[in-house]
């Protein structure tokens, strides 16, 4: 029934031509199928992800400007956050969880893409990063020192040598505690991680099943935000009921025990988010680190299959779409649904996720629901690879025109910590970054369509695990809805952008007896 309904959803909008351009009307561009190659996408957002790998460079990592980096941190591997090195064990796990969502859903459509064994090895490496993290009694949250890592700009290769020049230690702070938010999403993590490789590395299987169990049961336990004040600057936590009740959804799919259903009935969903000044569960805002609320929904109709949920995560893609109970997401004048200046694209590719998920698991006997959900995913993702006025792609690496100054440090090739015109092409000290970071999600436009390309408006051009996350589980459908193919010839052979080394010489000063020289010998790193 699945494949059947997406057959129709892609029969329809084959057909359909551009819609009304009214702010809030969902927009799709004819032959929206095949505009672009989604397995193309999908395997540089892989590549993205590689970018952002910690610890020992695996052998399947294709990214031939990254090496071996901080090796030695309490938990080597992990992804680094974003354009930093901090590693957040909330981001890696919201991030996998997410990823392992759509591998899990449409695993076939990854396949014929051609990346399922990338995909299932970036999976696994931030899942395993995961189990390190579990330390029993508490947790690893966070590996690194902010007050170093955002005043220095440079390459992960070279972080440590600086560390220890300017700190006197030869390795990074790290912080535990106990936290349900935290906990929870490793939970769910590590459920999806469980469910994907049950069948294939059965053993590996085991291990992440183990580990949810065990992190659940700490945070329903516990049911308390932590003591983890580092964190707290970069991502402060604000509810843990959400992350509970999306980790029992994952915990009852991967266990098929029914006690996790019944503690969202009893003991979650009565202390979810209500709609501001009202009674009324929440259905605004999206899924992100802090509120996972919609994607549990979503995940509790599926798996109760009770008309009560589904209309309730209903009326969260009406807020998405066409509106409900008066109220409406914000649209920019080019379509896009806009919900907040940070990660605007982040928030949109997420909904376009959950809409196709609801849109083949909720909504098989609803063809104008599916229709109009599946144009408004379409319509979201389309957008990013520069279906808009602009007609500028927002994801580094794809298209024509993309962003030439996103805001992350390896990539940069910085290596005199000069960074503002990185990605420009005027101004002292302009140069571009040293490598391209295929496959990465920039922040996006403001609520006008506007992008300002440089490298230290982050509120645009910055980059981040979570950023790619949704949009990497929304391609998974797309591959599988539509098609794409893997580029061969991907990743390309780098070519230097600047001399790594190089001699400048001068005379300084001559004599009849004398010639003094002025030599400077540069080593970037």
């Amino acid at each position: 029934m699945k494949k059947w309904i997406a057959g129709i959803s892609a029969a329809v909008l084959a057909f359909t031509g551009v819609a009304s351009a009214v702010p809030g009307a969902v927009v799709t561009a004819a032959d929206s199928n095949s505009k672009y190659n989604y397995g193309e996408a999908l395997q540089k957002s892989m590549f993205f992800y590689e970018v952002q790998q910690s610890g020992v460079k695996p052998d399947w990592n294709e990214v031939s400007w990254r090496s071996d980096c901080m090796t030695n941190d309490y938990v080597p591997g992990g992804w680094f956050d974003a354009g930093d090195h901090l590693k957040f064990t909330l981001t890696n796990a919201y991030s996998a969880a997410l990823l392992g969502w759509g591998l899990l859903n449409y695993g076939d459509g990854v396949d014929k893409a051609g990346q399922r064994t990338m995909y299932e090895n970036n999976l696994q490496f931030a899942l395993d990063y995961l189990v390190g993290c579990d330390q029993g009694d508490n947790i690893v949250y966070m590996i690194g020192e902010g007050s170093f890592d955002h005043v220095w700009w440079g390459s992960a290769e070279v972080y440590m040598d600086k560390y220890e020049l300017m700190k006197g230690e030869t390795q990074r702070p790290y912080y535990t505690c106990e936290d349900s938010c935290i906990e929870a999403d490793m939970a769910a993590a590590l459920a999806t991680g469980y469910l994907n490789f049950k069948d294939s590395q059965p053993e590996k299987a085991k291990e992440y099943l183990e580990h949810a169990v065990d992190l659940f049961d700490r945070a329903d336990k516990l049911r308390s935000i932590g003591d983890d004040p580092e964190e707290q600057s970069y991502y402060k936590i604000t509810t843990f009921y959400d992350d509970l009740f999306y980790a029992a959804n994952w915990l009852y799919m991967a266990t098929g025990e029914q006690k996790y259903l019944d503690l969202c009935k009893t003991d979650y969903i009565p202390n979810l988010g209500k709609e501001e000044q009202s009674s009324e569960m929440k259905y605004t805002w999206g899924m992100c680190w802090d509120d996972v609320m919609q994607g549990g929904m979503l995940l509790y109709a599926i798996n109760t299959g009770e008309s009560q949920w589904k209309d309730q995560f209903t009326k969260h893609l009406e807020y998405w779409t066409t509106g409900y109970g008066g109220k409406q997401i914000t649209y920019t004048p080019d379509g896009l649904p806009w919900l907040f200046q940070w990660g605007s694209l982040r928030h949109a590719t997420t909904t376009a996720f959950l809409a196709y998920v609801a849109v083949d698991q909720l909504y098989q006997d609803d063809t104008a629901k599916a229709e109009k959900y599946t144009k408004f995913a379409d319509k979201v993702m389309n957008y990013c690879f520069g279906d808009n006025s602009k007609n500028f792609s927002y994801v580094v690496g794809m298209g024509e025109d993309y962003p030439q100054a996103w805001h992350h440090r390896t990539s940069s090739g910085a290596w005199n910590d000069k960074w503002s015109n990185i990605g420009q092409t005027e101004g002292e000290d302009a140069k571009p970054h040293a490598h391209i970071l295929y496959g990465a999600l920039v922040g996006g436009p403001d609520q006008k369509d506007g992008y300002s390309d440089k490298i230290g408006d982050y509120q645009y051009t910055e980059v981040a695990i979570d950023y790619n996350a949704g949009y990497t589980a929304a391609l998974c459908a797309m591959v599988d809805k539509y098609g794409g193919t893997s580029d061969p010839d991907f990743p390309p052979t780098e070519t230097p952008k600047w001399d790594e080394f190089f001699m400048k010489a001068s005379i300084n000063q001559s004599a009849s007896s004398y010639t003094e020289l002025k030599v400077f010998a540069m080593n970037h790193s």
